[in-house]
């Protein structure tokens, strides 16, 4: 059996006692340092990321539609993170 477990996974997202005690044995490893996934704002980095999470607004990714609005371009949604480091 893996250490891991996947959505494909019978039994993904099931909190267990085989999972805590998957978890305890990672107490004291490091994780690998979280880096950003925006480093720049680009349409397609709007447009992926608002699909992601079911957004379908044409302000994010359409030019056309995008020009006709008060900001006269496309913008990104509030929610999208941008690294500024």
């Amino acid at each position: 059996m893996s250490d891991v477990t996947s959505p494909d996974q019978e039994g993904y997202g099931t909190l267990t006692d085989e999972a805590f005690e998957r978890s305890r044995r990672r107490i004291g490893i490091p994780e690998r340092p979280l880096t950003p996934h925006n480093h720049e704002v680009t349409v397609d980095g709007t447009r992926h990321f608002a699909y992601g999470y079911g957004d379908a607004n044409p302000l994010w990714f359409d030019p056309e539609y995008a020009a006709t609005t008060r900001w006269g371009g496309i913008i990104a949604p509030p929610n999208f993170s941008l690294h500024n480091g």
